[in-house]
C-alpha cells in the first residue's frame, strides 16, 4: 500500500470517530467533502463540531433538529467568532479564526445545496484579519547545522542518546530532505523505497492535492539518503515495509513522529521550529540566494504566486547588514 493511502486511512478512522455520537446533519456534511484533501476534511469537520457545540450550549439552540439552521443569523456568527478568540487564556491569530470561520461558512454552502436554508449568515461577516504582519520562522544557516549537529551527536539521557543512535541517518534524511527541497512533511512521510530514481538525482512524490511529481536533489542529500538505505536493510525487510522512512515500530513514520525528532533537536534554537518550518527554509535560504520568486514558486509546487511571495522578505542577516552600513553614516 502507498504512502498517501496508508496517511487517508488513518485519517478517515480518526474522522469516523469523530463523527460518533454527532448529529446527523454533521455525518451527511462529511459526504459532502468530494475535492477537498482528507486533511481539510478533518479540519472544517472539528471547526464545525465546535461551532454545533456553541449553537447548542451558549445560544441553546437544538442542533439534532436540521431545520433549526434558519434561526441563526449573523449575529450569533459574531458572538462565535468572539467565542473562539481565546484558547485557554491564549490569543488565536486572526488567520486561525479566519480559518474556522471559512470552515463554518462552508458548512452553511452545503445547508443551502441541501435546500435547509437559503442564505449564509457568514457572508455578512467580515473575517478578522492581524494588525501586523505574520513573521515567517525559518532557519539560518547556523541554526540548520546546530539542528543537524544535535542529530548527529544525540540530545537527552545517555540511554536515549544510545537508543537513537541506529536513527541518525534517517533523522538526517529527512531534515536535509526538508530544508533541501521544501516538501512537505506529509508528502515526505509517503516516500517509497521504489520512488528513488537516484542515477537521475530525483524522487517521486504525492504533493498536496494529490499531484505527483519528481523533485531533484543534490549530491550530499542523496549520500545521506544512501546511508540511511543502508542502515534500513539492517533494521527491516524491504519486503515487511515499502516505505523510506520508518519509525521504531519498523512502520512508515508520521507526520507526528518527525515532529517530536525536530521538537527534541531543536531546544536549544530560539525559535519555535516545527516541520513546516524546514519548507519556509526552503523557501527563505533559495530566495535570499537567487532573488528568483519564480524559481521559488515552482520548488514550492504553488499554483498561485501570491502563495510565495510571503516567502520573498529581506532576511534578518540582510537587515543588519543594512543597519549596520547606514549606522556607519551617522
Amino acid at each position: 500500500m502507498n504512502g498517501r493511502k496508508e496517511s487517508e486511512i488513518r485519517k478517515e478512522n480518526v474522522i469516523n470517530r469523530m463523527l460518533i455520537g454527532k448529529p446527523d446533519i454533521l455525518h451527511d456534511y462529511s459526504h459532502s467533502f468530494i475535492s477537498k484533501e482528507i486533511t481539510t476534511k478533518k479540519a472544517y469537520l472539528g471547526y464545525v463540531i465546535t461551532f454545533l457545540n456553541f449553537l447548542k450550549d451558549e445560544i441553546k439552540l437544538d442542533v439534532t433538529n436540521k431545520n433549526i439552521f434558519k434561526d441563526v443569523h449573523p449575529s450569533h456568527i459574531n458572538q462565535f467568532m468572539e467565542y473562539i478568540r481565546y484558547t485557554n487564556g491564549k490569543e488565536n491569530s486572526a488567520s486561525i479564526r479566519a480559518t474556522k470561520l471559512y470552515a463554518v461558512s462552508n458548512f452553511f454552502e452545503f445547508l443551502i445545496d441541501d435546500g435547509y436554508i437559503d442564505n449564509n449568515p457568514c457572508k455578512r461577516v467580515k473575517p478578522p484579519k492581524d494588525v501586523f504582519e505574520k513573521e515567517i520562522v525559518a532557519m539560518n544557516v547556523k541554526e540548520i547545522r546546530t539542528l543537524e549537529n544535535n542529530i548527529k551527536n544525540g540530545v537527552g539521557t545517555h540511554r536515549s542518546i544510545e537508543r537513537n543512535k541506529k536513527w541518525i541517518n534517517r533523522d538526517l534524511s529527512i531534515v536535509m530532505l526538508g530544508c533541501s527541497t521544501g516538501l512537505r512533511v506529509g508528502a515526505i512521510v509517503q516516500i517509497n523505497l521504489k520512488d528513488l530514481d537516484l542515477s537521475q538525482h530525483k524522487i517521486r512524490v504525492i504533493e498536496k492535492g494529490g499531484v505527483g511529481k519528481y523533485v531533484y536533489i543534490g549530491n550530499k542529500v542523496e549520500e545521506q539518503l544512501l546511508n540511511w538505505i543502508k542502515d534500513r536493510k539492517n533494521i527491516i525487510d524491504e519486503d515487511n515495509c515499502s516505505a523510506l522512512f520508518i519509525s521504531n515500530q519498523k512502520k512508515r513514520i508520521t507526520t507526528e513522529c518527525v515532529r517530536q525528532i525536530i521538537k527534541r533537536n531543536t531546544y536549544n534554537i530560539n525559535k519555535n521550529i516545527t516541520p513546516h518550518k524546514m519548507r519556509a527554509t526552503c523557501a527563505t535560504r533559495l530566495y535570499d540566494k537567487t532573488g528568483d520568486i519564480y524559481l521559488v514558486q515552482q520548488q514550492l509546487g504553488h499554483k498561485n504566486i501570491r502563495n510565495t511571495q510571503k516567502y520573498a522578505k529581506v532576511s534578518d542577516e540582510k537587515r543588519i547588514e543594512a543597519a549596520n552600513i547606514l549606522d556607519s553614516l551617522v
